[in-house]
């Protein structure tokens, strides 16, 4: 959904929205999508539940093991700003 918004401003700003042939408003929202619909057809809504790593000694407050829901969150992040702001 963000990726809609900071296409949004982009064109806001700089008075055009100039889409490329691999682009984060398009292409990274059909990825995102369809990973997500795959995972839950596959694993069900206990999978983005299940622990994969523990991460007690990062010393992070609240967070000792990461989930495969956390790891999911952090990659659509890094897939965002890598298609929206790395030109």
């Amino acid at each position: 959904m963000a990726n809609f918004y900071f296409g949004t401003l982009e064109e806001y700003y700089f008075g055009e929205l100039t889409l490329y042939p691999c682009n984060g408003v398009t292409d990274g929202s059909v990825a995102i999508i369809g990973l997500t619909v795959l995972m839950a057809f596959l694993g069900g809504s206990n999978l983005w539940a299940t622990p994969i790593y523990d991460v007690s000694s990062w010393n992070i407050r609240g967070l000792t093991i990461m989930t495969i829901g956390q790891v999911f969150c952090l990659f659509v992040a890094i897939l965002h700003w890598l298609l929206t702001f790395a030109k």
